[in-house]
């Protein structure tokens, strides 16, 4: 260790890492001192024991994190907070860039010079940026005509919606191929989904309630051709159920806060309605009637009619009068009240049916084994209420969402083959609170899958090194989500699979549910069984889940007579909405459905080159300006930032068959011109003289390269040309941009 008096950082477990000045060490323990400046709210100016293990050297800011020259995750923490504390919100990581929520606009960041000189600068990876990335992919989407994907990845409130926009917004804008209408579809069509797919949550004002994966197409010259989204999980027990002090979506508060009074009139409202949904309240942040007339502007370039519009927020309204339909017990059936007649009828006539047959519709079931009707009981009635509020509003989203691509799609008469794509994933982030659902457990098993994605190339980059024969101690890495993943999926005996076997039980209960996990998983360590809930070891920690309503919610089963009801609307589009699309009276359970979408997802992203933007929230209030180092420091010890770093460090991140090399660096005049040697061997001559042996390791069959190898070479290569100027046509493009089209893992 050090003298005396040397500064560190210490780990601690809440502040964590500070600045410390070491007094002693004795046994491998510490005695340090806080340095004033470095202390935390509430903390005291005074000596402390520490471990040495919990010690590390200081050290400055970088861009790329594994040029720390002391690696620890005291100096991976250290170093984002300087440059966040500068605006540099983006940092690169070896296989990852880290972009930390500054909440708030850096207007310079986004700038359409930005935007020029990252489309055109060669040695963009030394300047990490979403463009940054963006381009890289673009570019070895065209080079190599292989498919790529960028992962977008945090927790809730970490900026991955910002993030996801500034990616489109670049390729649309660097590729649009003079489709200046095509251009702006793509950037608004994933505005228009925040509107009716975003709300504010505890955690973050824009929270994206469901999960998008948007491709976008481009033809052989790289200009943009067209695009499409797909999406996952809406939350639809938002419609009904907002969690306590947040929001339904956001559409509802523009409609009712930016539409005319005589509008409104129309819908049977005012601005002050009383809508349960809404929690009896239409106030909600950035709605106003500009709101709202800029989603109208955004719903006409995408192709909505007028007509279609007023036909979609009828819909809307008569959802939220529908969650007004209160009902009373009458001995063990149900009633509506007389209170909510209006509320009834005011839901029927914007729905598009008679009030008699809504009302027998929600509180009567048609028992077709025994050809008899029942009356449902206040509890089943309200259920029967909710589930068709959430299932127009899911099926709406839908349409919506095919709509749009219609619009955006490739033209008809085209071979989509004869395209190739970048695409951007955008899910929901791990998320907890106080009252966790089965929502909340499918994104963070979603997560848990995407996160195992990763990691799963750092596994299989060590062992590459193996195949190759590469002298290689391999690194004790513990990524390994498999456990807590086949916790949930593993059939039968999954939360998945169990929660489908009890689900398929006519009696029974939630209750049920909880037993049967605690038989099964009893001596599991990554589930635990309380009374009323059960609690999962995930990627950064264990989330509690309540399983209230989780049968209901896995069923999503509506009575067929509503659905039928529906499918005779007077109003077209919602009759069309329930006569296409997934019948709800299916025995797919939500968990099922989902899994089998999750699967399609990850098996198209298995077959693209992959990208990775790990976003990062710097503190728990988002509050801008505020770095709170143990948050930080938290999500970058699970998601893999300290493992990748380690690996690209110690390892070879860059990789190219032989003969890919020579042809590359044919220009060189190390580069021996001898036929008669393999190409291993003539590889091997024109880095002796170049690159210092524990720069590079020669494989079987290819060339490994140290992290900054590439730099050197490239410098060498850009001389050469300079110096003569027969290759005018190379020196336009230099080795590291080719090598970035090409090369391997560290680039996906």
């Amino acid at each position: 260790m050090a003298e005396p008096t040397t500064h560190y950082w210490c780990n601690t477990a809440a502040s964590g890492f500070q600045i410390v000045k070491l007094h002693s060490e004795s046994n491998g323990v510490c005695e340090v001192e806080p340095i004033s400046g470095s202390l935390f709210q509430g903390e005291e100016l005074k000596t402390f024991k520490v471990q040495k293990s919990d010690l590390h050297a200081t050290q400055e800011a970088v861009n790329e994190l594994v040029y720390l020259k002391f690696f620890s995750p005291a100096s991976v923490v250290n170093s984002l907070r300087w440059r966040f504390q500068h605006d540099l919100i983006y940092s690169n990581a070896g296989l990852m860039t880290i972009a930390v929520n500054p909440f708030k606009k850096i207007e310079a960041l986004y700038s359409e010079e930005q935007i020029i000189n990252y489309s055109k600068s060669v040695d963009i990876l030394s300047r990490p940026h979403v463009y940054a990335v963006a381009q890289t992919a673009y570019r070895r989407m065209k080079s190599t005509q292989v498919d790529q994907t960028i992962l977008v990845s945090g927790l809730s409130g970490s900026g991955k919606t910002e993030t996801v926009k500034f990616t489109i917004h670049y390729l649309s804008t660097i590729a649009g191929g003079g489709h200046g209408t095509l251009e702006q579809q793509i950037n608004v069509a994933g505005l228009l989904l925040e509107s009716f797919g975003n709300a504010t949550t505890l955690l973050n004002a824009n929270s994206s309630r469901f999960g998008k994966y948007t491709r976008i197409y481009f033809d052989k010259k790289g200009q943009m051709a067209g695009a499409e989204i797909k999406t996952y999980l809406l939350e639809k027990s938002r419609v009904s159920n907002a969690p306590e002090n947040e929001k339904n979506f956001h559409i509802f508060y523009h409609l009712l806060n930016g539409m005319k009074d005589s509008e409104l009139t129309e819908v049977f409202s005012t601005r002050s309605t009383p809508f349960s949904y809404l929690h009896n309240s239409t106030a909600a942040p950035a709605t106003s009637q500009e709101s709202l007339d800029l989603i109208r502007k955004q719903l006409q370039l995408m192709g909505f009619t007028p007509a279609e519009q007023t036909a979609m927020f009828k819909i809307l309204f008569g959802v939220l009068h529908l969650g007004n339909v209160q009902f009373e017990a009458r001995g063990e059936e149900s009633a509506v009240t007389a209170s909510s007649q209006t509320s009834l009828w005011n839901a029927a006539a914007l729905l598009g049916v008679s009030q008699p047959a809504l009302q027998k519709a929600l509180t009567t079931l048609e028992l077709k084994s025994s050809n008899t009707t029942i009356v449902l009981n206040k509890a089943n009635a309200e259920l029967s209420r909710d589930s068709l509020a959430k299932d127009i509003y899911e099926r709406l989203f839908d349409w919506i969402v095919k709509r749009m691509n219609t619009t955006i799609a490739l033209p008809a008469d085209v071979d989509v083959d004869d395209y190739s794509h970048v695409s951007i994933l955008d899910i929901s982030g791990y998320e907890t609170s106080s009252a966790n659902s089965l929502e909340q457990l499918c994104i963070n098993y979603t997560n848990d899958k995407l996160q195992q994605l990763f990691n799963s190339y750092v596994y299989k980059e060590q062992e590459l090194y193996e195949e190759e024969g590469l002298n290689w101690t391999k690194m004790d890495i513990d990524l390994d989500l498999r456990s807590a993943i086949s916790l949930v999926e593993q059939k039968p005996d999954g939360v998945f699979g169990i929660l489908d076997q009890v689900c398929y039980r006519l009696d029974a209960t939630d209750e049920n549910l909880l037993s049967e996990l605690a038989l099964v998983h009893k001596s599991n360590p990554l589930v635990k069984v309380a009374d009323k809930s059960f609690t999962i070891q995930h990627g950064p920690g264990p989330v509690s889940y309540s399983v209230g309503s989780f049968l209901v919610k896995n069923r999503d089963v509506m009575a067929a007579a509503l659905e039928n009801l529906m499918s005779s609307s007077k109003e077209q589009l919602l009759a069309s909405l329930f006569t296409n699309g997934r019948p709800r009276t299916s025995n797919t359970s939500v968990t099922k459905y989902f899994s089998n979408q999750l699967s399609a997802l990850l098996e198209t992203i298995g077959e693209t080159d992959c990208s990775y933007i790990k976003c990062i929230r710097p503190n728990a209030e988002s509050t801008p300006d505020v770095f709170d180092s143990a948050y930080v420091r938290d999500q970058i010890m699970w998601c893999g930032v300290v493992e990748t770093i380690t690996l690209c460090d110690k390892g070879y991140p860059s990789h190219l068959d032989y003969s890919s090399f020579l042809n590359l660096f044919s220009d060189l005049p190390s580069t021996p011109r001898k036929e008669n040697a393999s190409p291993r061997e003539r590889t091997q001559m024109a880095l002796q003289d170049t690159l210092k042996p524990s720069e590079y390791a020669l494989g079987k069959t290819r060339l490994f390269l140290a992290m900054g190898s590439h730099f050197k070479l490239d410098l060498m290569l850009e001389s050469v040309r300079r110096q003569s100027p027969r290759d005018a046509v190379g020196q336009s493009k230099s080795f590291w941009q080719r090598t970035r089209e090409t090369w391997g893992w560290m680039f996906s």
